[in-house]
């Protein structure tokens, strides 16, 4: 019988399921199922005898373990990692394909598909910074600094719609910035609403803003939205919020690393806001199947 870690968020989402629930429900389909606090500095050790690791959460649980598994040397994870989505956005899940109830999820798992998974890494001249989703500068750093401050609606579905409407509403107003670009030997530079260095397909609220990335292909995805497109970008957005689920069409790459030297504006790592004042260019570049992640087949 294998054996499974489980790394659980409660707080996660909507359904509020307890840890007991799902250790419940994971040995009903036929694993054995053990139990890590996530704020145990001994996940590695734990993880040398077990089959799998198990993360029920949304996608800042995911990369909360995974920066435990990785940093700070990027180190590759030994065990496959498999998802459980109980988040808002849930971004990680949907890029690979994980969809269906918890026990659909939990079911698969005996025939899944080991799939590696690259790492994103951003190199200041201070620090070193890890993505499993997206590093991006302007327009989304933005709006995760005003959502912070806006009361957090009940059900998800009015979660991801509240941040659109919130995105909706930034877009005509927000102030374009400066940003230098060096890729494939060249350089770039102009005035842009948004730029961003995609890992996976989706981003913020489950917008598929790099319909072609492949988050094992050992590449990255640089998408660039000009101050010229910023109808663009909000047409976009009004689909999105109409219940149309269509992919972004704008100027990307795909890339094997880019420096981005920035003005006036804030960037994030996934989840996490970084401001102007603590950095503004960065290295970035894939590290190549640092993870691998259980998928349907």
């Amino acid at each position: 019988m294998k054996i499974a870690t489980l790394w659980h968020n409660p707080a996660a989402g909507d359904d509020g399921q307890s840890e007991k629930e799902l250790i419940a429900l994971i040995e009903q389909n036929g694993f054995q199922c053990r139990t890590i606090d996530e704020q145990d500095e001994a996940l590695k050790s734990h993880l040398a005898h077990s089959d799998f690791l198990v993360i029920a959460g949304g996608d800042g649980t995911v990369r909360g373990a995974v920066k435990k598994l990785i940093m700070p040397g990027f180190d590759p994870v030994s065990v496959p990692v498999a998802v459980l989505p109980a988040g808002t956005a849930n971004n990680i899940g949907t890029s690979l394909h994980i969809r269906g109830s918890q026990e659909e999820i939990i079911t698969s798992w005996q025939d899944a598909s080991p799939k590696p998974v690259d790492v994103g890494c951003g190199v200041s001249a201070q620090t070193s910074y890890f993505f499993l989703e997206s590093l991006g500068i302007g327009l989304f750093p933005k709006l995760m600094e005003v959502m912070k401050h806006k009361e957090e609606e009940e059900n998800r579905e009015d979660r991801l719609d509240d941040a659109l409407e919130t995105l909706q509403q930034l877009i005509p107003s927000f102030p374009a910035f400066h940003c230098t670009i060096r890729i494939h030997g060249r350089t770039i530079e102009g005035r842009f609403l948004m730029v961003a260095v995609m890992n996976m397909p989706m981003f913020g609220p489950n917008l598929y803003m790099a319909p072609n990335a492949d988050p094992g292909d050992g590449k990255l995805n640089l998408l660039l939205v000009s101050e010229s497109e910023r109808e663009h970008l909000a047409g976009f957005v009004a689909k999105r919020l109409a219940g149309i689920d269509v992919p972004f069409i704008g100027q990307s790459y795909l890339i094997d690393s880019v420096y981005l030297a920035w003005k006036q504006a804030d960037a994030h790592v996934d989840d996490e806001v970084l401001p102007q004042a603590q950095v503004s260019q960065l290295d970035i570049s894939a590290k190549p199947g640092l993870l691998t992640f259980l998928v349907p087949e």
